[in-house]
């Protein structure tokens, strides 16, 4: 995953709603099959590794995981887009 990050040059916004996607899933799921139930019994992955693994703070995954529950679909996708017109993640949670 590092190497694809570091050729997608994505900004920290991005990493970081990448990393609140990445924290739902468990430990060697497919992010295509995440809603399929699989009855695999694995931990799933940590706000913490979420954040280590594409290099942001735990802040902002929880606060892209925020606007991700909160905000109207359309701001994440435009904040994972790299497309939002309102910056940062923070400054969108404020919503």
């Amino acid at each position: 995953m590092s190497l694809n990050l570091k050729r997608r040059h994505m900004t920290e916004s991005q990493r970081a709603a990448v990393a609140s996607e990445l924290e739902s899933l468990k430990h060697g799921q497919r992010a295509d099959l995440a809603a399929r139930d699989a009855n695999l019994h694995v931990s799933p992955v940590t706000r913490e590794q979420a954040a280590e693994i594409l290099q942001v703070s735990p802040r902002s995954v929880a606060t892209a995981a925020k606007i991700s529950r909160d905000a109207p679909a359309e701001i994440f996708e435009a904040v994972k887009a790299g497309t939002s017109e309102r910056g940062e993640p923070e400054v969108a949670a404020d919503d």
